[in-house]
């Protein structure tokens, strides 16, 4: 495998079980390249199955930098053509600093790049670590925040189409940023089939995913399960049990469970089901949430510091 140019004792105990040879070895690339050009290793973040993520450092400036598997020319062309599109219409339209990840495209080699400023965690891990015992304060700000920057993002005709707690990118606990655009999709169009299963919506053919004209419904639906995972634990160790493609069967399950369920406020109870059903789009779910904020002085207080 050749040398190792970082300290596999840096990095999370379960990432470490996970990384496969082909990872390891891409990582090792990674670190090589990088730092002959300036960069300060510092440890090894994630990785998926078509890129590796690292966190280095120059000029005092931290980077979390994707280094993506040089396998298919046609694939980087896409995504690099989805996430400089990406960028020029949030800078233009004043989104950008608000719910996008300030990245930037870099060409190293011959090879893509692709740095982030690092934020402390995704919001997977936040609700891991923090055992689900947000305050519903938190709570209202996350979901407020999530539901105006997928508002945003739907404006510029922008279709994530990777919505998960893992692309949601969290600083001070509840400052949010989505990131992560790779499988996105232009006005309909994705040019890039990259998912995850269990946020897929049930009427998702995943045999014919590259042939399929991705929706807001499908973010909109995303987004529903990952509000149910910030307001219910018990609901969301359900779907933490499912790890696959919800069915309509089990849509109608977890609907019955939001109706009973005493940790969500009665009116985000009818928004997430409107959500699930697609009845509804997310400018006006983002109105809905923020008149929720508004009655909450503390959810407020902090509100009002976004300046949305």
């Amino acid at each position: 495998m050749g040398k190792t140019y970082f300290h596999l004792k840096n990095i999370k105990p379960t990432l470490k079980k996970s990384l496969t040879e082909k990872e390891l070895i891409q990582s090792e690339k990674m670190v090589e390249i990088l730092t002959d050009n300036g960069y300060k290793f510092i440890k090894l973040l994630g990785t998926g199955g078509y890129c590796v993520v690292g966190l280095f450092r120059k000029n005092k400036k931290n980077y979390a930098i994707k280094s993506y598997h040089k396998k298919n020319n046609k694939l980087l062309d896409k995504i690099t053509k989805i996430n400089k599109y990406l960028q020029k219409k949030s800078i233009k339209c004043g989104y950008k600093k608000k719910f996008l990840l300030d990245s930037k495209i870099m060409n190293i080699n011959d090879d893509i790049y692709i740095a982030s400023e690092p934020l402390d965690s995704d919001l997977f891990d936040l609700l891991f670590e923090t055992k689900y015992k947000l305050s519903i304060n938190d709570k209202l700000l996350i979901i407020c925040q999530l539901s105006y920057a997928l508002k945003c993002l739907h404006e510029i005709h922008i279709i994530h189409g990777d919505l998960k707690p893992e692309n949601i990118f969290c600083k001070d606990k509840t400052q949010i940023k989505i990131g992560d655009f790779d499988g996105s999709g232009i006005n309909n169009k994705r040019e890039v089939s990259i998912y995850t299963r269990m946020y897929m919506h049930p009427n998702v053919n995943l045999d014919k995913i590259n042939s399929y004209d991705i929706e807001y419904k499908d973010d909109i639906y995303s987004m529903a399960l990952i509000f149910i995972m910030v307001l219910d634990k018990d609901i969301s160790n359900i779907l933490f049990h499912k790890n696959n493609q919800l069915s309509i069967s089990d849509i109608i399950v977890i609907i019955k469970l939001i109706k009973k369920s005493k940790k969500i406020p009665h009116i985000l109870k009818l928004i997430i089901i409107n959500m699930l059903n697609g009845l509804t789009d997310m400018t006006h779910v983002y109105h809905q949430i923020q008149m929720i904020c508004n009655k909450h002085k503390k959810t407020f207080k902090k509100y009002k510091k976004f300046k949305f």
